[in-house]
């Protein structure tokens, strides 16, 4: 995230994981991607902490140069969070089909920012705080969802939130209006490797 403003927003507006908590799972997941480009596999033990245990719904973003490098994610708690993050961190690095895969050599240049999603729950457009909400629309078998930190830093209103929500979706740019589409939103703790060294 290119503002810690809106990062300390987000993490003020869910119960967070701990300051040791968010380092172990950082490196894990820095790990995570070393060894699935080195090896193939995961031999590593996870970290032992209990709140890494528990389940979350975990994005995991990768930037070179300040540059977005690759973003996957489950929206949706299931299994412990660190074994999400790890599978997500390796997606990120291997399956976001907006870029060719990382190479082991880049790592190094590679940040790893990690946002643990709070449950989504029904949300008003008037609710909406840009920098502390991220978004989650479905109609059928169109959905999407974008992340509180996405609409903070391209600088859009909400209205453009949500537009671009729904576009992503395959929707009609307004679809939000209409009470049938579901809209939902979340938020989130978001922590980035550089900020806890």
């Amino acid at each position: 995230m290119s503002d810690i403003e809106a990062s300390e927003t987000a993490n003020e507006a869910s119960e967070g994981i701990s300051i040791e908590g968010q380092r172990a799972l950082l490196s894990y997941a820095r790990k995570a991607i070393q060894e699935h480009l080195t090896r193939g596999e995961l031999t590593m033990s996870p970290p032992e902490s209990d709140e890494l245990e528990e389940a979350h719904a975990v994005f995991v973003t990768l930037e070179m140069d300040g540059k977005l490098r690759g973003c996957m994610g489950q929206p949706d708690a299931d299994g412990p969070l660190h074994e999400a993050a790890a599978q997500m961190a390796i997606a990120a690095a291997t399956e976001d089909l907006q870029f060719s895969a990382l190479e082991i050599s880049d790592l190094r240049y590679t940040e790893v920012e990690i946002s643990i999603l709070s449950p989504h729950r029904t949300i008003a457009p008037e609710e909406i705080e840009i920098g502390t909400h991220g978004l989650y629309i479905a109609a059928g078998p169109k959905r999407a969802i974008i992340l509180p930190q996405v609409a903070y830093d391209q600088g859009w209103t909400v209205k453009r939130f949500l537009e671009e929500l729904a576009s992503r979706a395959g929707l009609k740019r307004r679809a939000w209006e209409d009470p049938k589409v579901s809209l939902r939103g979340f938020t989130a703790q978001i922590f980035r490797d550089t900020d806890l060294t």
